[in-house]
């Protein structure tokens, strides 16, 4: 397990408040696609992040119920491993996104027909072409895809007590990281050695 390790109750409360946001927006769910919001709200963490070009993940999160993730087959078993819900789906394509399963489990899951929301706000990111979310657009109308990207933010922004720990726990690391190089450093070091 990759991820920071946060308990089932953590996420389940994450997905509530992003549910409950989503359905004051008037939005029939989300389509997340970029890293740190998938990382976030399913506690998936890709082992080669910068591989997943050409295999978008998509955290799919009705307003009521339950996410599914979706993932390429090569990754598939670890998704399975890490995330913290039961619905973890693969696909097989590498030439292009899977939209007609996007599509399909949107569908499913009660998100047909409303307004979608995705990361497309400042400081967000989507792991799609620009090709694939025309091409999502079109297959999802008459519903329009929505940007959420401040609700995400908003709900991202309050750290809850397991965030404060961990934030905690990276600050006294990086406090005696730092001391110890500091009093270790002498003229003449190179960079290689200071970072021994």
């Amino acid at each position: 397990m990759i991820h920071p390790g946060f308990s089932h109750d953590e996420y389940e409360r994450r997905l509530r408040v992003l549910q409950k946001r989503l359905a004051e927006a008037g939005c029939a769910g989300a389509l997340l696609t970029s890293e740190a919001n998938y990382n976030y709200w399913a506690g998936y963490h890709h082992f080669a992040p910068w591989s997943t070009h050409c295999r978008p993940v998509f955290l799919l999160v009705p307003t009521v119920g339950s996410p599914v993730l979706m993932v390429h087959a090569f990754p598939l078993m670890d998704a399975r491993r890490d995330v913290w819900f039961d619905d973890v789906r693969g696909y097989s394509n590498l030439l292009y996104a899977p939209i007609d399963d996007v599509k399909r489990t949107m569908a499913e899951l009660g998100m047909a027909g409303g307004p979608i929301g995705m990361e497309l706000g400042p400081e967000h990111r989507i792991g799609l072409t620009g090709v694939e979310l025309d091409d999502l657009r079109s297959q999802l109308a008459p519903a329009p895809i929505v940007d959420i990207g401040q609700i995400l933010w908003d709900i991202r922004i309050i750290k809850s007590e397991p965030e404060i720990a961990l934030h905690r726990e990276s600050g006294r690391i990086a406090d005696v990281a730092f001391r110890t190089v500091f009093a270790e450093l002498r003229g003449g070091m190179t960079e290689t050695d200071a970072a021994r």
